[in-house]
């Protein structure tokens, strides 16, 4: 139960640490609202990261934390499209 409580918290936290992220890429490059785009640009900077951290001994290469950065973009990319939709028809 404690192992499932861990991992919950740490998708949570790779979640909401890479959630800015995606409202920033959608806010500065308006090609980047679609879904692909997102998923695309956020997977390149987490592998980035990811890789960056194993080179330098920071980090270790785990998939689910990418998967879970990779979800953090698209979610704060896909926040902003719904906002700025629902302030577009008031």
């Amino acid at each position: 139960a404690q192992t499932s409580q861990i991992l919950f918290v740490r998708s949570i936290r790779h979640i909401t640490f890479f959630f800015p992220f995606g409202v920033l890429l959608a806010m500065a490059f308006a090609g980047c609202q679609t879904t692909p785009r997102l998923l695309l640009v956020g997977s390149f900077v987490s592998i980035g990261i990811c890789l960056a951290q194993h080179a330098l001994g920071l980090g270790l290469l785990d998939i689910d934390g990418m998967i879970y950065n990779i979800a953090g973009v698209w979610a704060g990319g896909r926040v902003l499209v719904v906002l700025e939709g629902s302030s577009a028809s008031v």
